[in-house]
């Protein structure tokens, strides 16, 4: 078996889980945000920002599959259609992400002693 690195932007960023892709729409903020209806109409259906979902397209592309999505929520505001599949077009534009993720460790982790300690078996009594 040969591991290789990987090492380029695009493969780096390929290898993310949609979740950094999602994050990194350009969603105006506030709590009254599109980003929260957003995740309620959308994501409680779609993984948004997989390799099938984050390949760059038009917003005349994401238009119309929006539309279909909307009409199965009985949602017909056609701004907010255009406003979604303007903020996917942009968001999602074939660029490689930079973040990176990050995994924090406490330093008492290295100080850390676990002791495990032998279980008889249990018994078990049938009640009479």
């Amino acid at each position: 078996m040969c591991i290789v690195a990987i090492r380029s932007p695009a493969e780096i960023s390929d290898s993310l889980p949609a979740a950094y892709h999602f994050g990194s729409l350009p969603f105006e903020a506030g709590e009254d945000a599109d980003l929260n209806r957003f995740q309620r109409d959308c994501l409680s259906c779609h993984q948004t920002g997989n390799p099938l979902t984050r390949v760059p397209r038009s917003a005349e592309s994401w238009a119309a599959s929006i539309e279909r999505r909307h009409r199965y929520l009985g949602n017909f505001d056609m701004a907010l259609r255009d406003a979604r599949a303007e903020l996917l077009s942009r968001g999602f534009d074939g660029k490689p992400l930079t973040v990176r993720p990050r995994f924090p460790l406490d330093e008492a982790l290295g100080r850390v002693r676990i002791y495990e300690y032998p279980l008889e078996p249990g018994y078990r009594t049938t009640p009479s």
